[in-house]
């Protein structure tokens, strides 16, 4: 398998570092983060549209075969460490 160019956590450093995605948020517990224009439509009673993805690392195992695991970007702000 080729090494990539530039590592994940690099990629979505990169990523939010130039505004084309949101720091992780646990949503959960935080929600996905939205416009002040999506906000104001939610408390209209609207229903907005807010695309989403989620982000996996992908792990190869022993037989070659593909085993995606959460990526691991981090505390997300409010995250308890003690668990």
């Amino acid at each position: 398998m080729t090494e990539p160019v530039i590592t994940f956590e690099d990629w979505l450093t990169m990523g939010i570092g130039f505004g084309f995605c949101s720091e992780p948020v646990c949503d959960t517990h935080d929600g996905v983060p939205m416009t002040k224009e999506e906000q104001d439509e939610f408390e209209d009673g609207y229903d907005p549209c807010i695309p989403a993805v989620r982000l996996w690392n992908t792990r190869w195992n022993a037989e070659g075969d593909p085993e995606p695991v959460l990526a691991d970007v981090g505390p997300v702000d409010g995250d308890d460490p003690g668990g």
